[in-house]
């Protein structure tokens, strides 16, 4: 595209915010081209994309409407604070801030009907896409560039592979891109004793917009604050630094103040969620293949671990030839190689992270960095001297060099981003040519022209369906609500007639996470980035099949979990009754969803309401002493509270335990052997088979207690022996496949006993998703002639070790008599939307009133009107103490933090006002000076 197509006069007074516009419009229109002429949405169905993104933003649209319909037609002040179909009941507020609750953007779903946010979630990334490269063009100009080639860095800045991979499948990741350049302008502006207002503005909305880019926008930024200090003063006065640090201090703390109605009530949860506990494993350095492929990652885009850079062939010449200079440009050389350096090492990319896993989310910020070197350095390369001609040249082919030593970066993509590169220099070698210097009006703008190309090809190779085709991951148009609503197994439940309060489950169905929240159904599934801490303590005491902590999807059927849990329905393929858990016996429908496939529901009778009692209790300290069974067991025999209830008559309970362990004997399939506590794989689908004498009606567990995993590098496959037997090129062929072996980070068993097949993926410490669960009890079902066989294949070779594997056979008949004893009296729901819970009961004895809903400090109970105290319950529940007779009981929920964030915010609002008024107070007093 040549935009140079006025005179040299006009083209001085183009601004540069334009010749972006224009650049990225016609960026944008060729790059997400293959979206649209496929028929595809920017909306990520592997994961995250639909069952988050969209998802809440579709929600935060009905949320945003329903505060409106509250304050301006209901006269209420009230809002909406939690929500019944996320998980077992989850926070509005902490579970939505970090996709779409704080984002200003996001504000304007409200108008948009519900047909067109499809297009709607579509056009704010294409926005955001924008605004970041305006961002970067406002910090340009605020230290002096303002040429058309600072057009050029925003391009870089806004179109590198940041964006072609995480921007469309994580819109938000486009946010700090956004903020970032800004806060930047803010910190030069103090500074150079300039208003402090543009810092604590952008502080405020980056703290409210998302905790976890707002935690590593504060560390990059303070570096970014060390850097400028050092290079401005001269020499470092001790009094003097710390004058400015009070200062930006200050100021800070002024901006986080303002945000705090949001940030605080998020911090608390997070200080206490399952992905705070979890460990990391963090290695010394990266695997070598990691850093084999990051010098060709500068040029296109992937070396893992998030490191997207792609900053195209015009990134590559500007930091060689950086470097190359003698005498210049040291302070952009010391950003260089510190952000590097960053990227590097494994233990900064852990504490960018927020101490979690390793991964490198901040390498936007050093495509901002690439991106100012292209505007700073890139006009010289068209005044090159004979020798930064041959150095440029030398130091080109030095560079494409290391891309091809290793195979796995001599790929076709490098090899095709070579090609434009090799161009672009030769170009540049002749830039002073006559016939070149013919054409310097148009100079700029076909270079510029040029760069849009290489973006235009390194995205289009990264989404055309004849190469790497990431379009395919995407959602077809028009069936993203679909899948939510429509097309989903649990579409069915909204024909069950039933007022009642209940949830249901589903098994072997392969529903999508969190379509509850669109169907308004309550349901045992959720995965959300920031989750309760005490439901992941319940799951890891019942063993559960959940690898992470934020992500869960069912109770495996166990009857004793499913009835705790208040599950009356439960969702199955029709004809496959291997999956019902015991007494859900009742067929209530059967038909087809949208996906074509037919499913059947049904109900158990007997299943225990959302809220039943205990007539006794069991402390705490005798329930951590219990195993896994006997836990299960005792929870359907009492509430498992911290403290004795006050009333006497509720007593101690004393459980029953029922379960048996049989012995069994092991049967080794090819490709496997088995050693007590060790399993070696050699050969993919291996099966292993335990035989026992199981028990007629009862659930059957297989339990892996210590389960790990190690991957088997291929050359210890074979025996010295047989690897000398090798001939020469079969050997070396051999030693070559296995150099950069890594190793799987998971493993898949399929366990299967009787009809009924589940799915283990195990996460191994190093694994970046893993939450460090290793103890798992797995359901192969109940039968009436009892189970007397379990397989086991797995999936991946290598090593699999258990502290212990063994077979267990929980009756199911004395569990049904404990259920139905909790169920005897039991309260009538009332009344149970939003922040509220009321109930109306009558009992023939003091009890426990015991929900199934997450034990939340927000809570607040009412018995009778008056003020009563909530007992923490089984793990993750709640309970209340009633006496004898008739009660009314209510529970309020208010975000805990939120009342003390809006005074913290208030306050924050305050100190801006009264730092305004002294600001104002200073300059008249100077301007009197001045005058005097």
């Amino acid at each position: 595209m040549d935009i140079q197509f006025l005179t040299e006069k006009r083209r001085k007074n183009i601004s540069p915010y334009v010749i972006y516009t224009l650049c990225f419009t016609a960026v944008s229109a060729a790059v997400f081209s293959w979206f649209f002429l496929n028929g595809k949405t920017f909306i990520w169905k592997e994961t995250d994309g639909m069952t988050q993104h969209f998802n809440a933003l579709v929600y935060y649209r009905s949320w945003l409407r329903e505060l409106l319909e509250n304050l301006f037609v209901k006269r209420q002040a009230e809002i909406p604070m939690w929500n019944w179909n996320v998980g077992y009941g989850a926070d509005v507020i902490t579970t939505f801030h970090y996709y779409v609750l704080g984002d200003p953007l996001n504000l304007f779903s409200v108008l948009v009907p519900l047909n067109a946010m499809e297009a709607f979630y579509g056009g704010l990334i294409l926005l955001r896409i924008w605004l970041a490269g305006m961002a970067f063009l406002a910090w340009c100009g605020s230290v002096g560039e303002k040429s058309a080639w600072a057009a050029g860095g925003a391009l870089i800045y806004s179109f590198n592979f940041w964006t072609i991979m995480a921007g469309v499948r994580h819109p938000f990741f486009m946010n700090p891109l956004i903020y970032f350049p800004l806060i930047l302008m803010g910190i030069d502006r103090i500074f150079k004793k300039g208003k402090p207002y543009l810092f604590i503005g952008m502080t405020a909305l980056c703290a409210v917009s998302n905790f976890y880019f707002f935690y590593m926008i504060c560390v990059l930024m303070f570096f970014y604050a060390v850097g400028r200090y050092l290079s401005w003063f001269r020499p470092v006065r001790l009094r003097e630094l710390l004058g400015w640090f009070l200062k930006f201090v200050l100021y800070f703390l002024v901006g986080t103040a303002i945000s705090a109605v949001i940030l605080l009530p998020v911090a608390l949860v997070m200080v206490h969620s399952g992905r705070a506990e979890a460990g990391a494993v963090v290695r010394a350095f990266y695997p070598a293949l990691y850093y084999w492929k990051f010098p060709a990652a500068f040029l296109t885009g992937q070396a893992g671990y998030w490191n997207k850079m792609g900053y195209t062939a015009f990134g590559v010449l500007a930091v060689l030839q950086l470097f190359l200079k003698k005498k210049r440009g040291g302070n952009l050389k010391k950003a260089f190689l510190f952000m590097t350096l960053l990227l590097l090492i494994p233990w900064c990319g852990h504490i960018l992270n927020g101490f979690s896993y390793v991964t490198n989310r901040f390498v936007w910020a050093y495509g901002m960095l690439n991106g100012y070197i292209f505007v700073k350095i890139f006009p010289e390369l068209l005044t090159l001297s004979r020798k930064e001609k041959i150095r440029l040249t030398a130091g080109t082919g030095i560079y494409c060099g290391v891309c091809f030593i290793n195979r796995e970066t001599r790929t076709e993509f490098v090899l095709a981003a070579m090609v434009p590169l090799c161009f672009l220099l030769i170009f540049l070698l002749l830039a002073e040519k006559d016939w070149v210097q013919a054409y310097r009006r148009r100079l700029k703008g076909v270079l510029l022209s040029a760069l849009c190309l290489c973006l235009v090809l390194q995205g289009s190779y990264k989404y055309s369906p004849a190469e790497q085709d990431y379009i395919s991951e995407f959602e077809n148009q028009g069936d993203a609500l679909k899948d939510l609503t429509e097309n989903t197994p649990g579409s069915l439940i909204k024909e069950v007639k039933d007022e009642g309060v209940w949830r249901y489950d589903s098994g072997s169905t392969g529903e999508i996470y969190n379509n509850g929240l669109q169907q308004e159904a309550m349901r045992v599934n959720f995965y959300w980035s920031l989750a309760d801490g005490t439901v992941n303590r319940f799951q890891r005491e019942m063993y559960l099949n959940t690898q992470q902590d934020h992500k869960y999807d069912g109770l495996d059927g166990r009857m004793a979990l499913e009835a705790l849990a208040g599950v009356r329905y439960y969702v199955i393929p029709a004809g496959e009754k291997g999956y019902l858990p015991y007494g859900y016996d009742r067929l209530v429908l059967q038909g087809e969803a949208g996906n074509g496939k037919t499913y059947s529901v049904y109900e158990n009778p007997d299943s225990l309401p959302f809220a039943y009692t205990c007539s006794s209790y069991i402390p705490r300290k005798d329930y951590e002493k219990m195993t896994v069974l006997q836990k299960q067991q005792a929870l359907l025999q009492g509430a498992v509270t911290e403290k004795a209830p006050r009333s006497k008559e509720i007593g101690k309970a004393s459980p029953i335990f029922t379960e048996s362990l049989p012995e069994y004997t092991v049967k080794e399939g090819e490709g496997l052997t088995w050693k007590e506590g060790k399993v070696t794989v050699e050969q993919e689908g291996a099966v292993l088979t335990l035989n026992f004498q199981g028990m007629p009606d009862c659930e059957t567990y297989l339990i892996l207690e210590g389960l790990d995993y190690q991957d088997i590098n291929p050359v210890r496959l074979y025996s010295e022996e047989e690897l000398d037997s090798m001939d020469a090129y079969s050997r070396n062929k051999l030693y070559s496949d296995s150099r950069d072996w890594e190793g799987a980070q998971s493993a898949v068993l399929k366990i299967k006993g009787g009809e009924t097949e589940k799915r283990l993926k195990y996460l191994t410490r190093e694994n970046s998703f893993s939450s460090g669960v290793e103890d798992y009890l797995i359901n192969v079902g109940c039968s009436r002639e009892g189970i007397h066989e379990i397989t086991v294949t797995f999936q991946n070779k290598g090593v699999y070790t258990f502290d212990r594997l063994y077979v267990a056979c929980q009756p199911v008949r004395a569990m049904k008599e404990w259920t139905k004893e909790l169920g005897a009296e039991t309260p009538e729901i009332l009344e149970l939307e939003g922040n509220r819970v009321y109930a109306e009961m009558t009992l023939s004895e003091p009890k426990l009133l015991c929900f199934s809903i997450p034990y939340n400090k927000g809570w607040t109970a009412y018995v009778d009107g008056e003020k009563a105290e909530i007992l923490p319950t089984n793990t993750m529940n709640l309970a209340v103490e009633l006496g004898e007779g008739e009660h009314t009981v209510e529970l309020r929920y208010q975000t805990p933090g939120l009342s003390a964030g809006a005074a913290v915010s208030a306050g924050g609002l305050i100190s801006l006002g009264i730092l305004g008024i002294c600001r104002g107070r200073r300059r008249k007093t100077k301007e009197n000076l001045k005058f005097a």
